[in-house]
């Protein structure tokens, strides 16, 4: 399985670790856009931190292509494109847990 952390907000690295080690599941890498999410016993493969959020959509589609034939796992998604991932016929699995994003009030 591949794990993509596609917001990798930093505050992000407790709730990984945690993940983590409570999962046994046969995890083969794991996809961030930030280097504080590295996790040492999991093979970590850190792309550009910088990206827009359309950037890091576009980086997500080719990741989507190249491992196809793989099972992946949304750790967080942009909520605006991940709909644009499911019309492409593969099924798109997510852990949800408070992603939504949320009015800030005014």
């Amino acid at each position: 399985m591949i794990f993509i952390d596609w917001i990798s907000e930093p505050q992000h690295a407790n709730f990984n670790r945690a993940f983590f080690a409570a999962a046994q599941l046969p995890i083969k890498k794991l996809i961030v856009f930030s280097n504080q999410l590295a996790i040492e016993h999991v093979n970590c493969v850190l792309l550009n931190e910088d990206a827009s959020r359309f950037k890091r959509a576009l980086i997500i589609l080719k990741l989507f292509f190249k491992y196809r034939n793989r099972r992946l796992i949304f750790l967080t998604y942009d909520p605006l494109f991940v709909p644009l991932l499911g019309m492409l016929g593969k099924p798109v699995v997510v852990y949800e847990h408070n992603t939504t994003p949320e009015s800030k009030g005014q």
